[in-house]
């Protein structure tokens, strides 16, 4: 991996990593690496560069440097080519969802010291019209609070507590949306909190949403929190930083490789926003299994 590449958001996590970028380009030079860098000013633009990298096999090594939402534009842009890349996540954003589940350390000193040991993984993706995701698709009244919320009030509350909040405003207002979801494993109609369906267990900065979810088992983990009176609510939350909020009888978990749904309310893909509600024919997601070379 001589020929290293970096794919830099510097609005990625609110603009903190600007700082960082030179310490990173420094130390992957002193480790002998050939490095270049692009910076994105506007969305798509991940996309483009990496697409352009790929088709000119003209580096070793991508390096997505931003959040979740800056690795997915890599990882589309990677799927418009003919040939991959090998793609490192060094995670910048709020979240950083996809590179905590892989381990990554997010800070540069820690990154470089694990960069030499990394080797190449092959994981899944997740498609849906046309579009692939990293990590996860996820709708309901809560999943839009989250990613309409601003980063610092999820750091100041914590995660739990961040979450109480965001079910005690869906409850008092009586946000609960209605979905439907059909798949060979699982089918639902009715009134829901939140519908996720992902790759990895790593979702909304809890480490064990998705408590089964191996990223190279070509299945996707969906994880469906009913409508449920608030003491039950608030036990699903707590329990969730161990795992232990799908043995609630109002948390449906199931594994497939293809799910349909339908719900009029807003979609969001990799913690940015996706769709506002789905077609008539609602849409379909699968897993795609083995599509990209991870490096780490």
């Amino acid at each position: 991996m001589k020929r290293v590449h970096i794919i830099f958001n510097p609005l990625s996590g609110r603009g903190r990593l600007s700082h960082d970028i030179e310490d990173l380009i420094l130390g992957l030079v002193r480790q002998g690496k050939i490095v270049s860098l692009f910076e994105t000013d506007a969305p798509g633009e991940a996309i483009q560069e990496a697409q352009e990298r790929a088709e000119k096999q003209d580096v070793d090594l991508l390096i997505s440097y931003g959040g979740d939402g800056t690795l997915r534009e890599v990882i589309n842009g990677l799927m418009k080519a003919p040939q991959s890349l090998p793609v490192c996540p060094f995670g910048g954003g709020t979240a950083n969802d996809f590179s905590s589940y892989l381990e990554i350390p997010r800070e540069v000193n820690d990154f470089l010291n694990a960069i030499p040991h990394f080797s190449l993984h092959c994981l899944d993706l997740g498609e849906s019209m046309g579009k692939y995701f990293i990590n996860v698709i996820a709708a309901g009244t809560l999943a839009t609070i989250a990613h309409r919320t601003e980063p610092n009030l999820k750091n100041l509350l914590g995660p739990v507590a961040y979450y109480l909040e965001g079910i005690r405003e869906v409850i008092t207002e009586n946000l609960f949306g209605t979905i439907r979801i059909e798949c060979d494993q699982f089918e639902y109609l009715g009134e829901y909190l939140v519908f996720f369906l992902s790759n990895s267990s790593s979702i909304g900065g809890f480490f064990h949403m998705a408590p089964y979810a191996d990223t190279q088992d070509g299945l996707l983990e969906g994880l469906l929190i009913k409508k449920a009176p608030l003491p039950a609510l608030v036990e699903i939350a707590t329990g969730i930083q161990e795992g232990k909020h799908i043995e609630s009888p109002y948390v449906s978990y199931f594994q497939s490789e293809r799910v349909r749904f339908w719900t009029e309310d807003e979609l969001d893909m990799d913690g940015e926003f996706f769709l506002q509600n789905t077609p008539a024919e609602g849409i379909e997601v699968r897993a795609r299994q083995k599509l990209i070379p991870f490096y780490y």
